[in-house]
């Protein structure tokens, strides 16, 4: 099963060092791991590099609105690999663990789940511009030309339970955000969106109690509030605050351009 998702290029038994993973990246910088995981990846996509004391590993891995990077310490001696808060006999041990879809926390309630690996296969790396500035990518993110940059930050998905327009009945979409766009469909497997709406023309984003709903949200646009419900206040927090920011995000744009 090992291959089915870790490594699906290379067989296990030629798996003799991190090096010979497929989403192995070299001493790719972190500013390079920065910029590829934001302009072509998903949240919980995650790259391996080697770490810039070149002596260990960086896991680079795509969040919501930023970049986090974990070290792989690769004890020579003992031939362990110790990585976060856990400590790893053997390497079949290590890629289990990533295979397994870990949760990492960075100690301040923030978590990314390690989901897919971002493939070397394409050796595209070297045809991006290093990072110049960044904090949260979207906020403080600037081009050569010191010109903010417009890039597919922030994307997720998920089911929601949305109020309708008309008859006021609850159903359950799924629904998918990508750069400006939130688009909705019937299920997960559905290719054609029941609609597509532009973030950027939203206006406010909090938490809401219509018909006296549980986990209950709003994300209001100049012509229509949409209701939403999720499963937990955790899931309700992660999506306020993730159109909160898209909100902002665009609002400023917007002034910039004024």
């Amino acid at each position: 099963m090992l291959n089915n998702n870790i490594n699906s290029t290379t067989d296990v038994k030629d798996i003799n060092s991190l090096a010979d993973l497929d989403w192995f990246h070299g001493d790719m910088s972190r500013s390079t791991a920065e910029t590829i995981l934001l302009n072509n990846a998903t949240e919980g996509t995650y790259l391996l590099r080697i770490n810039s004391d070149k002596e260990n590993y960086s896991v680079s891995v795509r969040c919501q609105n930023s970049i986090k990077h974990y070290v792989i310490t690769h004890n020579k001696e003992k031939n362990i690999f110790v990585f976060g808060i856990a400590t790893f006999e053997t390497l079949k041990e290590l890629l289990d663990h990533f295979e397994s879809h870990p949760v990492l926390s960075s100690g301040l309630d923030e978590t990314v789940v390690l989901q897919k690996p971002y493939k070397n296969k394409d050796n595209e790396l070297h045809s991006y511009t290093p990072v110049t500035r960044h904090g949260e990518a979207g906020k403080d993110f600037y081009s050569q030309k010191n010109e903010p940059i417009d890039i597919c930050v922030a994307s997720k998905e998920g089911y929601l339970i949305k109020r309708g327009e008309i008859h006021k009945n609850w159903k359950e979409r799924w629904f998918v955000v990508q750069k400006n766009t939130l688009q909705y469909f019937h299920k997960k497997t559905a290719k054609k969106p029941i609609k597509t709406l532009d973030l950027s023309k939203a206006t406010e984003s909090e938490e809401d109690t219509c018909d006296n709903k549980m986990h209950c949200f709003r994300l209001v646009f100049p012509n229509r509030t949409y209701y939403f419900v999720g499963e937990s206040p955790t899931q309700v927090k992660e999506w306020v605050e993730l159109f909160q920011w898209k909100i902002s995000y665009y609002q400023k744009l917007q002034q910039e351009a004024h």
